[in-house]
């Protein structure tokens, strides 16, 4: 979510001559600015009239939010939920519970990938039939959930869940055809000099030096935040069900820090096609990278780290966007009806469930490359009073969670990505859309694949944390060491100050008995 617009106004550094003037000038803009920001001036209708009429969405057109896709990975310290979770997890035919126990077991042990389906999870009411069990916890507005695994490698098994939601929840159409008006925030009052903070405070005060700023939603901003909104609350629901079920690695992490993976479906225009100004708050209009389909599959991907908001909302976040009428039916000859949710979704699983899997892999590398950075600079950090042990414990327990996950995950993702058509197995192939770029730009360069990319980001991930994590575990150990040596030679010292002291203290004694 972008940031919101401010303005400030500053004033003088140095007082007029008419003092008491001046303080009264500036004690009568505080009150006006806060009158203001209660009842605001009438310039901003004119503007917010033009800016609803510009991006509002056609009567026309609808967008929905058709489903979510939730990465969870399964490390060594924590494959043992797993077993656990499948051991309880209802099903119709309780032998598949064991099916499912020795395929993750075969899977700990070689390098051969493949999947597995846990069914459809689906509310109380009429069945689909399909194999799977009913959920009365499952999110309000989601009709199924098609759970899945996915064997990525020894070291790495994944849990995919796909979420359908309803027509009625996920429409988010009404939210860009409303009428948003300028909203101002409280004024932020900044008072120069000695308790400036306290003085900021004081209805009566009347500053010389001060800053006054207020923010300002525009029309687009709102309509941006209410979209947002709505998928958020989505998120976070879906997220806890999958939490409380699947406890997996990033279970314990926040809703930023999680793999997801949002479906926007339009149904007359093509997302990222002629800038297309009703879907710029759902930034569906531009990215700066777009990967489109090139197997026919009409979904278009945008990455977290391409959007034009990612530095100011980083989440772990991919959106998969499509035009309904470009999506190829599940059945073939079924009509020229544009498909449902439930289709687009499903259609989406079969192909792409693999592809996710592997991205939520460069998702908890990234982690671990953070968690490793945070421990190295905190080593570093100046401290009042010095806690080696409480230091050594806090490594040496990454060490034995994160750092041995960290070791197996990055031996066995540069063994999986060392031959590139073994990588791209139930993989579907996207190719880079240069038609966002301009001409001139766009004919400097061929478009790239996403397989390829993804694999070499994940080489190059798995290269700098080894080496991050050896060169980190060195200097540690180096001062460990350097540390015990310190320790020993006080300790031999106090020895010899204290039999010093003893043999002092028994001659002392031994003369004295003698006199």
């Amino acid at each position: 979510m972008s940031e919101p617009s401010t303005f400030r106004v500053d004033a003088p550094s140095a007082p007029e001559p008419s003092s008491k003037r001046r303080r009264w000038l500036d004690r009568s803009s505080i009150r006006r600015l806060r009158h203001d920001a209660i009842q605001p001036r009438r310039f901003h209708e004119p503007w917010d009239e033009r800016e609803n009429e510009r991006t509002r969405l056609p009567a026309t057109e609808q967008v929905h939010l058709a489903g979510l896709t939730l990465v969870d990975v399964f490390t060594p310290s924590t494959v043992s939920h797993l077993y656990e979770t499948l051991k309880d997890l209802p099903t119709l035919r309780p032998a598949r519970r064991q099916e499912w126990l020795d395929a993750v077991a075969h899977s700990r042990g070689t390098l051969v990938g493949g999947h597995i389906s846990l069914g459809i999870t689906r509310p109380p009411g009429p069945s689909f039939g399909m194999e799977g069990f009913v959920d009365p916890g499952l999110p309000n507005g989601v009709e199924a959930v098609a759970l899945g695994i996915e064997f990525v490698a020894p070291s790495i098994t994944a849990i995919v869940a796909n979420f359908t939601i309803s027509e009625a929840a996920g429409d988010l159409s009404p939210l860009l055809r409303a009428d948003y008006q300028t909203e101002r925030g409280s004024p932020d009052i900044s008072v120069h000099g000695q308790l400036g903070g306290l003085r900021a405070r004081v209805p009566w005060s009347r500053p010389k030096q001060y800053q006054l700023s207020q923010n300002v939603h525009g029309v687009e901003e709102l309509k941006r935040s209410a979209c947002q909104r709505t998928i958020d609350e989505f998120e976070t629901r879906c997220c806890d069900w999958l939490a409380e079920r699947f406890r997996g690695r990033f279970t314990t992490e926040s809703l930023d820090r999680r793999p997801t993976l949002i479906h926007l479906l339009t149904v007359e225009q093509r997302p990222f096609e002629d800038r297309p100004i009703p879907l710029e708050p759902l930034e569906l209009d531009f990215a700066p990278v777009v990967w489109r389909s090139a197997e026919s599959l009409g979904w278009a991907l945008t990455f977290p780290e391409t959007r034009r908001n990612s530095m100011w909302s980083p989440r772990n976040r991919i959106t998969a966007s499509a035009r309904r009428s470009d999506l190829p039916a599940r059945v073939p000859g079924a009509g020229v009806d544009p498909l449902s949710n439930w289709d687009a979704i499903a259609e989406f699983d079969d192909c792409h469930e693999r592809l996710v899997a592997v991205w939520g892999v460069s998702c908890l590398l990234s982690l671990y490359a953070t968690e490793l950075a945070i421990l190295r600079d905190q080593a570093g950090a100046p401290r009042r009073f010095s806690r080696p042990v409480r230091q050594a414990r806090e490594f040496d327990l990454y060490l034995l969670a994160d750092g041995l996950d960290a070791s197996a995950l990055t031996a066995d993702v540069l063994a999986l990505t060392e031959d590139l058509e073994r990588f791209r197995w139930r993989m579907p192939e996207y190719t880079e859309d240069l038609d966002v770029l301009p001409e001139q730009v766009a004919a400097q360069r061929e478009p790239d694949e996403l397989v390829p990319a993804l694999r070499e980001h994940l080489r190059g991930q798995c290269t700098r944390l080894s080496e991050d994590t050896r060169t980190t575990t060195e200097n540690l150990r180096a001062s460990a060491q350097l540390r015990q040596a310190i320790a020993n030679t006080r300790l031999q010292r106090t020895l010899l100050l204290l039999s010093g002291l003893a043999t002092t203290i028994a001659i002392v004694t031994l003369l004295a008995s003698k006199v």
